[in-house]
C-alpha cells in the first residue's frame, strides 16, 4: 500500500433527495474503509439517501461489499434509501452472484430518476 494515495470521492449532482457518490475504480481492502467512513459521516450529518455511482469500478471484493452492506444498514436507520448506479461488468458479477441486488436497487443510469424513490 506504500505510494498508494487515497482516492478523493466525489460528489455527482443531487437527484430528488438522492446524493450521488461517485466511487474509485477500486473498491477494495486499501480503499473500502476510508470510503465507508467518509460516507457514514455523510449519512450521520443528514444525508439519508444515497446513490453510489459505480461508473468507474472496475475492481470489487469482499471488503468492498462489506462497505456496502455497512452503508445500508446506515442509510436504513436514518430511514433513508440507497440505489446502486452505473453497475457493470466484474463489479456487477460480484453484486449479483452475492444476490445484493436482491435487496438494492441498481439502476443503469442517473437519468432514470423517477424510479429512485420506489
Amino acid at each position: 500500500m506504500s505510494g498508494q494515495t487515497m482516492p478523493q470521492l466525489s460528489m455527482g449532482s443531487s437527484i430528488e433527495g438522492f446524493e450521488e457518490i461517485d466511487m474509485p475504480e477500486r473498491l477494495d481492502s486499501a480503499t473500502a474503509f476510508d470510503i465507508e467512513k467518509d460516507i457514514l459521516t455523510r449519512i450521520a450529518n443528514g444525508c439519508q439517501n444515497v446513490v453510489l455511482n459505480f461508473q468507474h469500478v472496475h475492481f470489487l471484493t469482499a471488503a468492498g461489499l462489506r462497505m456496502v452492506l455497512v452503508i445500508l444498514r446506515s442509510v436504513n436507520e436514518a430511514q433513508g434509501h440507497l440505489t446502486i448506479d452505473h453497475l457493470h461488468g466484474q463489479a456487477r458479477s460480484m453484486v449479483e452472484a452475492c444476490g445484493f441486488d436482491r435487496f438494492i436497487p441498481v439502476q443503469n443510469s442517473s437519468d432514470s430518476s423517477s424510479s429512485l424513490a420506489a
